[in-house]
C-alpha cells in the first residue's frame, strides 16, 4: 500500500498502515471540536447516549474511517455518562436520590450485552454499513433530543 492510497487526514507508519492525525488543524477539525461538547452537552441532557450524532461529526468533520470514529464515540459517550453520572449522585429531590439504584443495576447487564454486541457488529460489518447505521441512528435521534430539551426547558 502506498501514502497515496490512505484516505484524507491519514498517513502511513513505518510499518505500512494508515493512521490518522489531528495536527495542524484544519478547518473542519476546529469546527468539529466545537460541535462535539455541544452535541455530547445537549444528548446527555436529553437523556440518551448520543453516540449517533457524535459519530456523524467524527466521520465529517474530523475525517475518521467509520470504524475508528466508531471507537472514539465510547470513549466521548463513556466520559459524558461519567461526568452525568458523578453529577447525579449527590443530587437529590424531596430528601430522596435523584438516581434510583435498584434499576440501574437491572440496566447494566443490558448495556454490557448491547456492549459487546456493538464491537463485535463494528468488526465484523463493512464501514459502509456502519455509516449508514450511524446516520440512520442519528437522523432518527436528533428530533428526539430537540424535543426532550424542549420539554425540559
Amino acid at each position: 500500500m502506498s501514502e497515496t492510497e490512505c484516505p484524507i487526514r491519514y498517513v502511513m507508519n513505518e510499518d505500512g498502515e494508515c493512521v490518522h492525525y489531528l495536527f495542524p488543524f484544519s478547518t473542519s477539525t476546529i469546527i468539529g471540536t466545537i460541535l462535539i461538547p455541544i452535541i455530547t452537552g445537549l444528548t446527555s441532557l436529553a437523556g440518551l447516549g448520543g453516540g449517533g450524532p457524535a459519530l456523524v461529526v467524527f466521520i465529517a468533520f474530523f475525517n475518521y474511517l467509520p470504524k475508528d470514529a466508531n471507537i472514539i464515540v465510547f470513549i466521548s459517550v463513556f466520559g459524558a455518562t461519567l461526568g452525568n453520572c458523578v453529577n447525579l449522585m449527590t443530587k437529590s429531590h424531596d430528601g430522596r436520590q435523584l438516581v434510583h439504584y435498584k434499576y440501574s443495576l437491572v440496566a447494566l447487564p443490558i448495556m454490557f450485552i448491547g456492549g459487546f454486541i456493538g464491537v463485535s457488529l463494528n468488526s465484523l460489518l463493512p464501514s459502509l454499513a456502519l455509516c449508514a447505521i450511524a446516520v440512520g441512528q442519528a437522523c432518527d435521534s436528533l428530533p428526539k433530543i430537540m424535543r426532550r430539551y424542549l420539554q425540559s426547558y
